[in-house]
């Protein structure tokens, strides 16, 4: 009988009596993360394949704003895409936008919204709580909010809007538009020529191996417990280089960049990437300085690949996390 044998049978014996109390624990806490991934799905993954040639870990989606009261059937509204300076027709892309609505241009002033029309039957108060949670209706509503923002990105400087921006009638988009009129100049000021690019590291090896003595079984209970101890430091040793890899990484980026925000990390079933996400960030990019921060990213790369850490980098989008939250939010 080895010195470990008394300490299982204590283990197993905790283990029969505590069995349903675990089992209840650990059924609320699968709950919990099943709520915690269809969240992730819903703001973060919904546009991880909205472009068909270029498979990339899904970016901030825009976030969804408060709808409209409920509205009688046939009724239409207005889906505010983004915000542009007011300009010629031809700043608005000639497509159709969601639920097949013509894009256009509605001026107030020296700004326009770009916008569509759609049904309030399905965009309404009511309507809207039913469909956020059918994850197909929300891709389809993002994708097709993503590819009118593209279009209009790429034809003059846009303020993105919360997905799914619903206003009654063409005087409450006017409103808005008058209403915000100081902070929406300034924030297409600060846009101007310029792109959003999202920063992603994955690490894609595990800690580092134990050495010949850690692999050897412990003698006694003691050398078990040291055992852990070791294997614990090394693994809090490797996040600690990580956590300064990561700022010296964000860092390093920033200095190219106009604006620069550090994001939450993603799990796997977010981001589309088997690896462990140990950093997230957007950097604000001017124009003109593209190709130099490009050259920063693939230092950066080449740095952190040896730490068993892979960059990716995704963009350019609608600068999603650099408008502030309230801009467009309906009276």
């Amino acid at each position: 009988m080895t010195e470990l044998d008394p300490l299982s049978a204590a283990l197993s014996g905790l283990a029969a009596q505590d069995a349903d109390e675990v089992l209840r624990q650990a059924r609320a806490e699968a709950r919990a993360r099943v709520q915690a991934i269809l969240t992730d799905a819903l703001s973060d993954a919904m546009l991880a394949h909205l472009s068909a040639d270029a498979p990339r870990p899904a970016d901030p989606a825009p976030p969804v704003a408060a709808p409209p009261v409920a509205a009688p059937s046939g009724d239409t509204g207005l889906y505010v895409y983004g915000v542009i300076a007011a300009a010629p027709p031809d700043a608005v892309p000639a497509i159709d936008g969601i639920a097949g609505g013509r894009v256009f241009a509605l001026p107030a002033g020296e700004l326009a919204a770009v916008v569509s029309r759609v049904p309030l039957a399905e965009f309404d108060e009511t309507a809207l709580r039913e469909h956020l949670g059918d994850m197909r209706w929300v891709e389809q509503v993002a994708r097709g909010h993503e590819t009118v923002l593209q279009a209009a990105a790429a034809r003059t400087t846009l303020i993105p809007m919360r997905m799914c921006s619903i206003f009654r009638d063409e005087n409450g988009v006017r409103g808005m538009l008058e209403r915000e009129a100081v902070a929406l100049r300034d924030a297409l000021g600060r846009l101007l020529d310029t792109a959003e690019w999202g920063v992603k590291g994955f690490v894609v090896t595990r800690d580092e191996p134990a050495t010949a003595g850690e692999r050897e079984a412990p003698a006694t209970g003691a050398g078990y417990l040291e055992g852990k101890r070791q294997e614990r430091r090394r693994r809090d040793g490797h996040r600690e280089r990580l956590t300064e890899l990561c700022a010296r990484l964000h860092t390093a980026l920033a200095a190219d960049a106009a604006r620069a925000v550090t994001l939450p990390l993603q799990r796997p079933e977010a981001s589309g990437h088997p690896g462990s996400m140990c950093f997230n960030a957007a950097y604000l990019v001017a124009d003109q300085g593209r190709e130099t921060f490009f050259a920063a990213f693939e230092a950066c790369r080449d740095e952190v690949a040896p730490e068993g850490v892979e960059l990716v980098l995704t963009g350019p989008w609608p600068a999603y996390n650099f408008v502030p939250d309230a801009i467009g939010t309906p009276a």
